[in-house]
């Protein structure tokens, strides 16, 4: 259950906003020239349709995002997405 929570979190992250078919507003706007608090607002409106998913905090290294999820309140998995490659 957790690992399908997580793929979707990846899923919602990496695809570009508009590029999914049977929703317009899928996916995320992450730009690899944004700072760090407008990368986690990025992030966060990307998953704010997944139930029980909080985007708790992040870090920008190079091109990469790693960040914390928390999922429904009790379990924090790390999710890095590669900004040059993905977005």
């Amino acid at each position: 259950m957790i690992e399908q929570i997580i793929r979707d979190c990846i899923s919602a992250l990496i695809c570009p906003t508009g590029h999914f078919y049977p929703d317009k507003n899928y996916g995320s706007r992450l730009n690899k020239e944004a700072d760090l608090n407008s990368l986690l607002s990025l992030a966060r409106l990307a998953v704010h349709n997944i139930s029980g998913v909080y985007i708790k905090n992040g870090k920008k290294l190079d091109s990469k995002l790693i960040l914390s999820v928390l999922i429904n309140e009790k379990e924090e998995r790390t999710v890095t997405v590669d900004l040059e490659k993905n977005v």
